[in-house]
């Protein structure tokens, strides 16, 4: 199975209607919105389809670290495709399932981290996708963990990212954009009906959780 060689289809308006409403009801800001599908720079190489999702979500949540705002800027910019791209072709590094925190590879991983202030601190084995709730306990988000939300079917993955700061909760997916929660007590049950909306044809029932702390907490 090739990991996160999942993409998906163009946000559509029935979509876009949706994550509004629900958004709406559950007093979410829907901060940026962005699509891998819309973004043809993510089409137009093998290995860019094969990754894109990861090499997004670990740049955000980097940027995220060192409390930057400019992450949008990077995307669209010639240096954020060579950034995606640099961590897609170390992918097979990344996205092996069951690889453990001091594995030599994994190490690799954390170097490649480092630049943004980041290291892998637990990588879980594939779990099954129960609720929201077990997702984001497991993520350790509500103790301020940032994290990647691996989601796995039959036919490849996609990757999510979690981060939790101070009271506000906040969730990027490459293929529909960046997320704010005002705190976590809503986040279990939208989560469940978001993945179950948007990602019930692809049949993720099995997660991983890679977890991440600063590299060096000074420079923060």
């Amino acid at each position: 199975m090739d990991v996160f060689k999942l993409g998906s289809t163009p946000m559509n308006k029935n979509q876009v209607h949706y994550l509004e409403e629900k958004c709406k009801q559950a007093k979410v800001i829907w901060h940026h919105r962005y699509s891998q599908a819309d973004d043809q720079r993510a089409l137009d190489f093998e290995l860019t389809v094969n990754g894109w999702c990861l090499g997004m979500v670990l740049h955000w949540l980097g940027y995220q670290a060192y409390g930057r705002k400019d992450f949008w800027r990077l995307v669209d910019s010639p240096d954020g495709v060579r950034k995606f791209r640099q961590v897609m072709a170390a992918q097979q590094l990344a996205t092996r399932m069951g690889l453990g925190v001091y594995d030599k590879l994994t190490s690799r991983y954390n170097m490649l981290l480092q630049q943004y202030n980041l290291q892998l601190t637990a990588a879980s084995d594939l779990e099954p996708t129960i609720s929201g709730f077990s997702i984001l306990q497991h993520a350790g988000v509500y103790q301020g963990s940032k994290a990647i939300l691996g989601l796995y079917g039959p036919k490849g993955g996609h990757a999510i990212g979690l981060n939790m700061r101070s009271t506000e909760l906040r969730i990027f997916d490459p293929n529909y954009g960046e997320f704010w929660f005002p705190g976590y007590k809503n986040a279990s049950k939208w989560l469940d009906r978001y993945l179950q909306k948007m990602y019930n044809k692809f049949h993720f029932n099995q997660h991983t959780i890679e977890k991440f702390d600063f590299f060096n907490k000074n420079a923060t």
